[in-house]
């Protein structure tokens, strides 16, 4: 039997081909793997290249990963026993050696086979000779299986049935620079040609103890004439998505299978059939992509890829599953063994299993046979009926023992909460996957290998056929189309969708990567919907066009309109307090103070809102960030009655925790607070295992009168649903947030509907803004005293409104006004970026200069001594002073280079110091980025750990926490563990050590924290905020920018590759990532405010899909910014007048955009059309009447050739009146 196998390199511009990176301190996708970011010199490097890599190999860590395996020529580097220097007493007589890297080769190491937690496990299914005792008594503990013989021994078994010229080994990157993906990016693929083993390493006769070397060289066949296998072109591709800005790269990108990660992990592993198999179909459409938009000829390629797709077909055979289902009845060895009886069987299977199994002596090796066990012997026969043919059905599928058993034994299914019977299976074998799609990832079998196990290629067919009632009836049977469907969907739901119109489901169906295609139409969707019904539920759209949603997704959507659909229209609570007094009591501390038409109208809203909010049984507290919703809450819980009831804060984050318990002031410090995850898993609705939220009949009743749930935008609608089954016994709900900050990462926008629904009875024109169960703050009280914040300001650019926003404050901000809290600084180059980020950073945080190295360590919390700098408990608080935040994690303007940058400037120091081998005062540096004493770090995993002291102690720390690495400097039991104090629990600390850190998976519990996405600073505030921008950049959303230009306190800098007004752009509703997203809640109990259907109408404006309640959309199809642009692009089109929207008019060197700009060929005027809908705002009027004396200085005139209009006292605009301008001013 052929084993195929998978091997890591690091990525690389220059196509892998034996020369240095064109830019290589550029490349951070190369910096996931450690060695490569513990010792890239970025500035040797620099020096280098594009340069031959040959005479420099020990210069370049890249080497020793694989970076050059398409090399023409051969490589070589030195190499020492890792262990020489740390450890002389048992390693101390090893040598330097000499590696080759031959020409055309990838350097493959099985890291996990060397694992010593692993060596038990794969002895046994393999009946590798490792010898435990063989192994040196070291006084230190290593990972690692340190013994040449027990080494070779299992180099041996690994690459045993690696064969030359039949073996496929692909080759992939973890991280690549185009994508913002966590999954493995296949690179290139060809056969192995030659197996060079590992050498020992070079040594003395000192000492007894000998050791490999790791690296066996794999000769491969891949060429650039790409006749015996290919790279593929990513680096081209980038280039000619620059060139076409519209062409998504990822629909080449070729992803390693979600469900084979461990095949495609540990550097070098073995890679099963139908993993292969769906790679080749991978490559296949990436190429036939490739093919159409590159010059150069691939066909070759496609011819490849077919000829080996076959091959692996003829070798996966029809049971690649038999080894495990042996496994999973306690047959020992039943790997080796169904690989023998596969070998030597030449007629049917199962008659010579049958056959092997009553006399094993006469058929297997004698290693093998006694394995088979009287005891097997009698389980073997006993199978019958059912059971014996759920044994053969399950041997088609490529499974791990894990999955056989499981899946065969019916107990460990109960247990495992896998809800079918054994007959299900054998009648639907699609069950599989779809009972098991929502668990753990070592359960979770995928839709494609179910697909493979019953519908095989036709050879397979043909002689081993799935027989009924199996077997498909068709390659668009209904058991196929509904699991394919449920896949489709489920991937929708992680990219936010809970619903998809049967149009696009049938268009994404379509688009799977799977053979045979699956055929479907809408009626064939109409026509097996009885047989749908169970996992999927069929709607209409407003329009009456049909979409499709999980029945499991309704299930939470059921309990949340039934619970708060009863509780809008419950009774109010009877509260008699004086909200007013409150709340001047609390900014006044008892005295009489005059204040302002603004403080007068805050103050007014506040009271209105906190009334509502106190007699509602469901309501909802939303307002822009600086309007105050922290105090409203605080005042709420402050009143004696809703003291009395007990109060429970939860937040999203453990971050957004704290902050909503530090709202509260004193009295918060009575309030219990916690994540949601934490709450709802002790009312049994999420499961800590599978990380999943879920609904549960357990009735919870620990629960106080009023709960808050502060940044509610960031629940999906399983946390949104598990939250409202579980909070039935409470009296008093409130959802507090901002609907304008990003959805949530996963299913849905609750919140943003809640929101919706309860703004419909909302007057137009109303203040304050409450209505039933709703409060909306409006007045802003960041601007202290009056003045005017141009960062808040143009974070309101990025709202949700019928109001167009304000452009002209980019204008403001240029002049320099508000340079107090926000600053542009433009960028062009990497180089030109880290040096202005080096700058802002030492500006802002009072730093001498970019060398300041102990005003650095200061503004985290630093002890600068004589001595050396300390980092003690006792100064978390200071990691909220200043953050750095970006959108994405790749590219020279991500987040791992900017951590990068900072880390290697200001932490070398401790680095160096981590890696004494003696003497040493603090501990080794953890996970791949090196965190050491002194970092700032986050928590990016909800995880329990016990806390010190232990008095009052939460131990738990959730994603999101932000926190520094200090503690007790050169203490013993400080060195072994670091430490880390989270400004989120100031006066506890929490160990983390290597255990915490997975390099290979990357699921390390704590990174680095100088730079954060976007997305993971929601729900977190900091003192000063740098921002960095790059342009294009597809992520960038309305909703992304509105929370980046509202995580600051004080100030915000923005470091951007463009001119500021380019970013107005954004503000549009065709950037935003809510508006996209597609889901029906409460579409059967609520109207619009207009009485029609609340119904999702979900349609298409260019090449992106929209909920059409959530836009602005004009009868000429495009996207406007308010309903009153609407009104007016309307009537100029219904009367056949061109426009241009928002086109860019330069009045000397300055960007204006009119909102509508007519021009006139036959006269050659052209008009301009300016509509003002805030003009009750001061602030808004003021810019309105400086920008109209702009447009006079340069000939643009009102009653000339400009146009305005004005929004009335409601907030609208008289589609008559404008109807009649439009006829009077272009004489129609």
């Amino acid at each position: 039997m052929t084993q195929h196998i998978s091997i890591r390199v690091p990525w690389h511009d220059n196509g892998w081909n034996g020369s240095v990176c064109n830019e290589p301190s550029c490349n951070n996708s190369c910096l996931r793997l450690k060695n490569i970011y513990e010792n890239r010199k970025d500035e040797v490097e620099d020096s280098l290249c594009g340069q031959c890599m040959e005479n420099n190999e020990d210069k370049l860590p890249c080497v020793g990963e694989g970076a050059s395996f398409m090399s023409p020529v051969e490589l070589s580097k030195t190499t020492i026993h890792p262990y020489k220097k740390s450890n002389p007493q048992t390693h101390s007589h090893f040598l330097e050696t000499d590696i080759i890297y031959p020409a055309y080769s990838f350097p493959a190491r099985p890291y996990a086979w060397l694992m010593k937690e692993n060596t038990e496990y794969y002895s046994k299914l393999y009946n590798i000779k490792y010898n435990p005792d063989d192994e040196p008594q070291l006084k230190f503990k290593t990972t690692w299986v340190q013994e040449a013989s027990n080494q070779k021994a299992i180099f041996d078994c690994f690459y045993n049935d690696v064969i030359p010229d039949q073996s496929l080994c692909v080759a992939y990157a973890k991280q690549v620079p185009f994508v913002e993906d966590s999954r493995r990016v296949v690179v290139a693929m060809g056969h192995v040609k030659k197996i060079i083993p590992a050498v020992e390493h070079a040594h003395t006769d000192e000492k007894p103890l000998r050791s490999m070397t790791w690296e066996t060289m794999i000769c491969h066949s891949i060429r650039e004439d790409h006749e015996d296998g290919f790279v593929i072109p990513y680096q081209k591709m980038m280039e000619y998505a620059k060139e076409h800005p519209d062409f998504d790269i990822s629909t080449v990108t070729v992803f390693a299978p979600d469900d084979a990660f461990a095949e495609f992990s540990y550097a070098t592993e073995h890679v099963g059939y139908d993993a292969v198999i769906e790679v080749i179909l991978s490559c296949i459409k990436a190429f036939q992509i490739i093919n159409s938009c590159l010059d150069e000829d691939y066909s070759n390629v496609l011819a490849w890829l077919n000829a080996r797709l076959a091959e692996v077909w003829k070798d996966r055979g029809a049971f690649p599953g038999l080894g495990a289902m042996f496994c999973s009845i306690e047959m020992p060895l039943g790997i080796l063994i169904a690989k023998e009886i596969k070998e030597n069987c030449k007629g049917d299977i199962w008659k010579y299993i049958d056959r092997v199994i009553d006399s094993p002596d006469d058929f297997l090796s004698k290693s093998l046979a006694e394995n088979i066990t009287p005891m097997v012997q009698k389980t073997w026969k006993a199978l019958k009926g059912e059971r014996k043919t759920l044994f053969h059905l399950l041997s088609r599928f490529s499974l791990t023992i894990q999955q056989a058993y499981v899946l065969f034994n019916r107990s460990e299914r109960i247990k495992e909460n896998i809800d079918c019977t054994d007959t299900e299976i054998i009648e639907n074998p699609y069950v599989i996957y779809e009972k098991t799609r929502l668990k753990i990832d070592e359960l979770y079998m995928s839709v494609k290998k179910v697909d493979m196990a019953v519908f095989p290629v036709k050879s397979v067919q043909e002689k081993y056929p799935v027989h009924v009632p199996s077997a498909l009836t068709s390659d668009n049977d209904e058991r196929r189309i509904r699991a394919l469907a449920i896949s489709v969907l489920e991937d929708e739901a992680l990219n936010g969708n809970t619903i998809l119109p049967c149009e696009l489901l049938v268009n994404k169906m379509q688009d799977l990567v799977i053979k045979p295609e699956c055929k479907v139409t809408q009626d064939i969707f109409n026509a097996i919907y009885p047989f749908l019904k169970s996992e999927m539920i069929k709607r209409e759209m407003a329009d009456g066009t049909e979409y499709y949603k999980m029945k499991r997704f309704q299930e939470f959507d059921d309990i949340i309109e039934k619970r708060i659909g009863k509780r809008i229209k419950a009774s109010k609570h009877e509260i008699q307090a004086d909200w007013r007094k409150m709340i001047d009591d609390k900014f006044d501390h008892g005295i009489k103070k005059k204040i302002s038409e603004n403080e007068e109208r805050a103050r007014q809203e506040k009271a209105a809102i906190l009334d509502e909010l106190a007699k509602s049984r469901i309501s909802v507290l939303i307002g822009d960030a600086g309007t105050g919703k922290t105090t409203v809450l605080s005042v709420l819980c402050d009143e004696s009655n809703i003291k009395a009831g007990g109060v429970l804060l939860l937040a999203p984050t453990g971050k957004a925790r704290v902050r909503l318990m530090e709202s509260m002031g004193e009295a918060g410090k009575s309030f219990e607070a916690q994540t949601v995850a934490q709450f709802l898993a002790r009312s049994k609705r999420f499961d800590w295992k599978s990380m999943r939220y879920k609904l549960s009949n357990y009735d919870y009743r620990d629960v106080p009168e009023t709960v808050i749930i502060d940044e509610s935008s960031m629940l999906t609608e399983e946390m949104f649903g598990a939250l409202m089954q579980s909070l039935k016994s409470a009296k008093r709900i409130i959802f507090v947030g901002d609907p304008n900050q990003l959805p949530p990462i996963g299913s849905g926008r609750p919140f943003v509907d809640l929101v919706y629904i309860l703004r419909e009875k909302l007057p137009v024109g109303k203040f304050p803004k409450v209505c039933n169960c709703y409060g909306e703050l409006t007045v802003l009280r960041r601007q202290k005293n009056e003045e005017e914040r141009m960062d808040v300001e143009l974070s309101r650019l990025y709202t949700s409104s019928d109001k167009a926003p304000d452009e002209d404050v980019f204008s403001e901000i240029e002049k320099g006004n508000g340079s107090d809290h926000i600053e542009f600084v433009k960028w062009n180059t990497r180089e030109e970026l880290e040096e202005k980020l080096l700058t802002a950073i030492a500006k802002e945080i009072g730093m001498k200069d970019v060398d300041d190295q102990d005003g650095f360590d200061r503004s985290l919390g630093g002890n600068v001594t004589e001595k050396g700098t300390y980092f003690n408990f006792g100064k978390a608080e200071l990691a909220d002073k200043w953050q750095i935040l970006a959108p994405v994690r790749n590219m020279p303007q991500g987040v791992m280079n900017i951590n990068r940058l900072i880390h290697n400037k200001y932490r070398n120091h401790f680095v160096e110091l981590s890696k004494r081998g003696y003497n040493r005062k603090i501990p080794k540096m953890f996970g791949p980025e090196n965190i050491v004493y002194g970092d700032k770090v986050i928590n990016v995993v909800n995880v329990k750990k016990d806390a010190y002291p232990e008095e009052n102690a939460l131990n738990y720390v959730a994603n999101g926490e932000i926190g520094i690495a200090a503690g007790m400097f050169g203490k013993k039991s400080a060195i072994n563990f670091l430490h880390v104090e989270f400004s989120s629990q100031e006066g506890f600390s929490y160990s983390y050590d290597k255990s915490d850190f997975d390099d290979e998976s990357g699921t390390s519990n704590l990174e680095l924290a100088y730079a954060l996405t976007v997305h993971k600073s929601q729900g977190s505030q900091f003192k000063t905020v740098i921002l960095v921008l790059a342009e294009p950049c597809k992520i960038i959303s309305k909703e992304l920018l509105y929370t980046a230009l509202t995580r600051q306190e004080d100030k915000i800098i923005i470091l951007y590759n463009d001119d500021p007004y380019h970013l107005f752009k954004f503000s549009s509703e065709e950037y935003s990532d809510i508006a996209k997203r597609f889901t029906d809640l409460f579409a059967d109990v609520y109207k619009n405010r207009d009485g029609t259907s609340y119904k999702p109408q979900i349609v298409k404006v260019g090449n992106n899909f929209y909920e059409e309640k959530l836009i602005h959309r004009t009868a000429k199809g495009e996207l406007v910014r308010s309903k009153s642009e609407v009104i007016i692009a309307n009537c100029l089109f219904h009367n056949g007048i061109e426009y241009q929207y928002e086109a860019e008019l330069v009045l000397d060197g300055k960007v204006k955009r009119p909102d509508f700009t007519i021009q006139d060929e036959d006269t050659g005027e052209t008009w301009y059309w300016e509509h003002c809908g805030m003009m009750r705002n001061p602030t808004y009027a003021r810019r309105w009447e400086e920008k109209k004396k702009f447009y006079e200085k340069y000939g643009i005139k009102e009653g000339k050739n400009l146009i305005v209009t004005y929004d009335n006292e409601n907030g609208g605009l008289d589609s008559y009146e404008i109807e009649n301008l439009v006829h009077d001013t272009f004489d129609l």
